[in-house]
């Protein structure tokens, strides 16, 4: 066949299976956790500079992870990835759970949100 009649695309698709298969991505799941050892320091001085914690507050994961990297960059340094992120934040006591979709750390925000609002 030519790969472009009905039985090349099926054979194709076998050979490409779906990502979003279970069995699939049952492998990335299985990926050491990430040593967040190089970005200790620079996180805690973030948190300093860039954070508030409050009770009351929530902070998205992925806004608070692109601005560590933003901030991370300006200090010369080189970003760590998401799960390194979450990591950071766990170790520090923070409490990682997902709302309506959207995965939040509870008791942190931008320091900046909190002052806005004057908490």
């Amino acid at each position: 066949m030519d790969g472009k009649s009905e039985g090349g695309l099926f054979s194709l698709a076998r050979q490409f299976p779906d990502p979003r298969v279970p069995a699939r991505t049952a492998a990335l799941g299985e990926a050491p956790a990430p040593d967040p050892e190089a970005w200790r320091e620079l996180f805690a001085r973030w948190l300093e500079v860039a954070c508030a914690r409050h009770s009351r507050c929530s902070g998205g994961v992925g806004c608070l992870h692109v601005a560590f990297c933003e901030w991370t960059i300006t200090q010369d340094d080189v970003p760590c990835n998401r799960l390194a992120f979450e990591c950071l934040l766990r170790e520090s006591g923070f409490v990682i759970d997902e709302a309506a979709g959207v995965v939040l750390v509870s008791g942190l925000t931008f320091r900046e949100d909190v002052e806005a609002v004057g908490l």
